[in-house]
């Protein structure tokens, strides 16, 4: 263990996937860790694995962030943070009326509460001190309506949206916000979603090295919005001119591609 020269970064999410892959990246750039996510097990496994390889004091933090006492706790670490990454969230596949109505509110309140008051918190730190960033991820399901997937998509629209007006927002103070924006990503959020992305071309499908990649060399670059590889970024590019029935009508294609 040595100390951090580039400060702390808190993960949420961090027990695997994208969460993961920005813990091990961001030891190796000389950040401490927190690591936030439900499982302490996986947390813990990390953590060992991290400081095997890598000088960096990890702090594991098990919390859910639905819960208002717990999120509240890493709320306060935010705050003291010199780099946020929220990366916890997760989907669901199926009809409004099919899924139930808990299961929609709770991911809602992952995917938009729990990142918002995380980043209010680290935009006050982190103004304070004149420096810092926040990573949001987001998604590319959120620049268009996905039928089957409405909640998730109108999450991801929000964080997106959010994260770029706050980064407009926080900027004169020294603080950067990016909203990253990987489109189907070989994670376990597919399994949690009833989903299988081996049924999509493999074109589509990004690992999580190549989306944390492309996001922090985004964040380097002072950029408000990462959209790893051509074809996201076209997709991205396209739901902004084509019709809203044909979006709506292949967003919903793809998904049910998906599904088993």
């Amino acid at each position: 263990m040595t100390e951090s020269t580039r400060g702390t970064a808190l993960i949420t999410g961090a027990s695997s996937g994208i969460g993961a892959e920005f813990a091990q990246r961001l030891a190796q750039r000389g950040y401490d860790l927190v690591l936030v996510a439900r499982g302490a097990d996986a947390l813990e496994a990390l953590a060992a694995q991290i400081d095997a390889s890598v000088p960096a004091a990890i702090e594991v933090l098990p919390a859910d962030l639905t819960a208002p006492a717990q999120l509240a706790m890493v709320a306060s670490r935010a705050k003291e943070c010199t780099l946020l990454v929220n990366s916890a969230g997760y989907g669901l596949v199926g009809d409004v009326t099919e899924l139930t109505g808990a299961d929609q509110v709770d991911m809602l309140r992952l995917n938009v509460e729990a990142l918002t008051v995380l980043s209010r918190e680290a935009a006050i730190g982190m103004s304070g001190r004149g420096d810092g960033a926040i990573i949001n991820v987001a998604s590319t399901a959120g620049f268009q309506p996905i039928p089957h997937e409405a909640v998730y998509a109108a999450s991801k629209a929000y964080v997106h949206s959010f994260s770029q007006a706050l980064a407009e927002e926080v900027g004169p103070a020294g603080v950067r916000v990016l909203s990253v924006c990987p489109g189907f990503t070989e994670t376990a959020f597919a399994a949690r979603a009833g989903a299988e992305f081996e049924r999509l071309p493999s074109v589509m499908v990004s690992s999580p090295e190549h989306v944390v990649s492309c996001a922090l060399s985004d964040l380097d670059r002072g950029r408000a919005v990462s959209i790893p590889g051509y074809l996201n970024a076209a997709i991205a590019a396209s739901s902004k001119v084509a019709p809203g029935w044909l979006t709506r009508k292949v967003s919903a294609q793809l998904t049910r591609r998906t599904q088993p």
